[in-house]
C-alpha cells in the first residue's frame, strides 16, 4: 500500500499542475501523520481509557473522513484527482443473454436454471 501511495505521488506531479500536485502531496502526508497521532493517543493519558481506544482503533477511518472533507472544502481551488463514482448504485455484473444486471441477491445454485 504504501509503494502504492507514492507511486500515485510521483504520478501527480507528472500529470497534474504542480499546485494540485503539491495538495495532493499535502493531502497524503497530512493523513497519514494524522492517522499516527490518533494512533499515539491510545498510550498517552490525556483522555479517558475508552476515548483513548476509540481514537487509536479507528484512527485511519477518522483521519481519512477528515482529510477527505479538507480535500472537498478545497475542491474548486485547485483540481485535484478524485475517485470517480458511477451515478447508478446497481451490481456492476451484466448478463449478456438478457442485457439485465444481475440480481443484488444471488442463488448459490446458479443463475443459469
Amino acid at each position: 500500500f504504501i509503494v502504492g501511495a507514492f507511486t500515485s505521488l510521483v504520478e501527480a506531479f507528472q500529470d497534474l499542475s504542480k499546485a494540485a500536485a503539491f495538495k495532493t502531496t499535502l493531502l497524503c502526508l497530512g493523513t497519514y501523520a494524522f492517522t499516527r497521532w490518533l494512533q499515539s493517543m491510545k498510550r498517552s493519558r490525556s483522555a479517558t481509557k475508552t476515548l483513548r481506544d476509540i481514537l487509536g482503533n479507528f484512527s485511519v477511518a477518522i483521519s481519512i473522513f477528515v482529510f477527505s472533507g479538507l480535500a472537498a472544502i478545497w475542491r474548486d481551488e485547485v483540481g485535484i484527482a478524485w475517485l470517480e463514482v458511477e451515478s447508478e448504485f446497481r451490481p456492476t455484473w451484466t448478463n449478456p443473454a438478457t442485457g439485465a444486471a444481475r440480481p443484488w441477491i444471488i442463488s448459490p445454485f446458479g443463475i443459469n436454471k
